[in-house]
């Protein structure tokens, strides 16, 4: 099952991160830098910086926006794709540095380790938002896809004990041979479920103004409907599984470093003119 808008979710219209990736999704966490997951950029493989393009936060995904375009990608060294004996992503996550900068509203940070440990135990409210689809009938509506505001999703971080209980209670959800990864996000039809375009959506938790960045939908999945009328849910819901992005921070540091040369490199060319 693929974990690529958010099915039973909340329109989100004028969220300020939610980018649209060709048909995927991601999180602005800069103005120049968009955080997803790698298996989007896998979809264009080497093109995707010639490729690819994203539109603005928020807006519907209609071919009439800006198009914003990628000057550089960024994979985690360690992403490992799903193969035949591991059905999970590992380490899947990617940072796309635009060639211009995308409108910034609001104040972004890495959830530390402290604060995801904190959001677990206090059972803090986590969103995702995405572009993914939002129920069955968008398999084959191509004009609801092609005009589709993104949609949030609200759920509650588990990890540990509670995570190993989730699949010991729902046996043949993960093949004995799949790698559990450390955080778990729940799904259900009350608070919202991730279906395919949604990789690469955030979760993050606000507080206040600031949004704390916690990891891109991606990894791995358990018994999600997926906008599939013939599945159900489990009746513990589903659960997605993620990395945290604190993980990347040496990544993220080769982002930011490389925004602000060339930020400088642009403002001598302006000065030159």
């Amino acid at each position: 099952m693929s974990a690529q808008g958010v099915e039973f979710g909340q329109d989100a219209t004028g969220d300020p991160n939610a980018v649209w990736i060709m048909g995927s999704s991601g999180f602005l966490y800069s103005d120049r830098i968009v955080f997803t997951a790698s298996h989007v950029i896998d979809v264009f493989g080497d093109n995707f910086v010639n490729a690819a393009y994203m539109f603005a936060p928020g807006v519907k995904n209609a071919f009439d926006q800006k198009r914003y375009m990628a000057q550089k990608v960024l994979k985690a060294p360690t992403y490992k794709d799903r193969s035949d004996a591991d059905g999970t992503r590992i380490d899947d996550f990617a940072i796309i540095i635009l060639r211009e900068s995308m409108p910034m509203r609001n104040s972004v940070q890495v959830a530390s380790p402290a604060d995801i440990e904190s959001f677990i135990r206090e059972k803090t409210v986590v969103e995702m938002v995405g572009y993914g689809l939002q129920n069955a009938a968008m398999r084959t509506d191509l004009q609801a896809r092609n005009n589709q505001s993104p949609h949030k999703m609200t759920t509650v971080l588990v990890a540990g004990d509670e995570l190993r209980q989730y699949y010991n209670s729902n046996p043949g959800l993960l093949r004995p041979t799949q790698t559990v990864l450390a955080l778990g996000l729940r799904n259900s039809e009350k608070t919202g479920s991730n279906c395919d375009g949604d990789s690469g959506g955030g979760y993050f938790v606000q507080k206040e103004n600031i949004r704390y960045y916690i990891g891109p939908n991606g990894g791995s999945q358990a018994g999600i409907k997926n906008c599939n009328d013939s599945q159900q849910f489990p009746a513990a819901g589903g659960m997605t599984g993620i990395t945290a992005t604190n993980k990347f921070l040496a990544l993220i540091k080769e982002a930011e470093d490389f925004v602000a040369n060339e930020k400088k490199l642009e403002a001598a060319k302006e000065e030159a003119r």
